[in-house]
C-alpha cells in the first residue's frame, strides 16, 4: 500500500485509498517538548535540522553534495556526524525517508533510515537537537510500522542519535527490541490523548447564556 504525505494546518498525514492516518510527529505533538523556547530559535533549527536530513538521504540514495562547500557550517557539521556514526558503526544503509505504516493502530510516518550494522538490521532516526525523552517513544512507534510495512524483515533494534551540527560529533543511543516494545505502549497513549485532543477542539459550551 503506497501512502502519500500530506500537510494541513500544521499537521501532517498520509493517505492512501481513501485512508488517512496521522503521523508519528502530528501524534507526538500533542506533549510539546519545546515549549519556552522563542519561535525564530525553533524556525532557524527545524531548517537546518531538514536540511541535514536531506543530504543524508541523498548520499544514501548514491547522490553527490556538489553544493557542499557553500552550505552552513551547522548543516555540513550535522551531515559529518553522521558520516562518523557510518563509519564507526560500519553501517550500510539500505532506505532513506521510508514511509512506513501501522493500519492496526492507526499511524503512519516517515523514518530517517535502515541499515545494516555488523550486529544486524537496525533503524536509524536522526536529531540535530538534543534527545529529549518524547523522541523513544517516536522511535518504538516507527519500529512497530517497519515490522507492519517490511512483514519478511527482522530488526536487531534502533538508534537515535544526536548529529552535534556544533562539534560534528555523533551522540547514539541504541535501543533493544525490549526497549523499543516497552517505549510503545506511551506513544500509544500519547495517540488516545491526541484523539481526545482533537475531539474536544470541537466541543461546544454546555449552555447558551445570555
Amino acid at each position: 500500500m503506497d501512502f502519500t504525505l500530506r500537510e494541513e494546518n500544521g499537521k501532517r498525514w498520509y493517505d492512501s485509498n481513501g485512508i488517512s492516518l496521522p503521523s508519528v510527529t502530528t501524534i507526538t505533538g500533542v506533549a510539546n517538548s519545546y515549549a519556552g523556547i522563542r519561535k525564530d530559535v525553533l524556525e532557524d533549527a527545524s531548517d537546518i535540522g531538514i536540511q541535514v536530513h536531506n543530504i543524508i538521504a541523498r548520499l544514501i540514495q548514491g547522490d553527490y553534495i556538489f553544493e557542499w562547500y557553500y552550505l552552513d557550517k551547522r548543516i555540513r557539521n550535522g551531515v559529518s556526524a553522521y558520516d562518523r556514526l557510518r563509519q564507526q558503526l560500519h553501517y550500510k544503509p539500505r532506505r532513506a525517508e521510508t514511509i512506513v505504516h501501522n493500519l492496526e493502530d492507526g499511524y503512519a510516518g516517515t523514518e530517517d533510515s535502515d541499515g545494516d550494522i555488523p550486529d544486524g538490521h537496525i533503524l536509524m532516526e536522526y536529531k540535530t537537537g538534543e534527545i529529549l525523552p518524547i523522541h523513544y517513544f517516536q522511535i518504538a512507534a516507527y519500529y512497530a510500522a517497519h515490522l507492519k510495512t517490511f512483514k519478511r524483515e527482522r530488526l536487531r533494534g534502533a538508534c537515535l542519535v544526536h548529529l552535534d551540527k556544533e562539534t560534528g560529533r555523533p551522540h547514539p543511543h541504541f535501543l533493544s527490541t525490549a526497549e523499543l516494545n516497552e517505549y510503545y505502549p506511551p506513544f500509544m497513549g500519547l495517540k488516545i490523548l491526541y484523539e481526545q485532543t482533537e475531539i474536544l477542539r470541537g466541543k461546544e459550551e454546555t449552555w447558551k447564556l445570555q
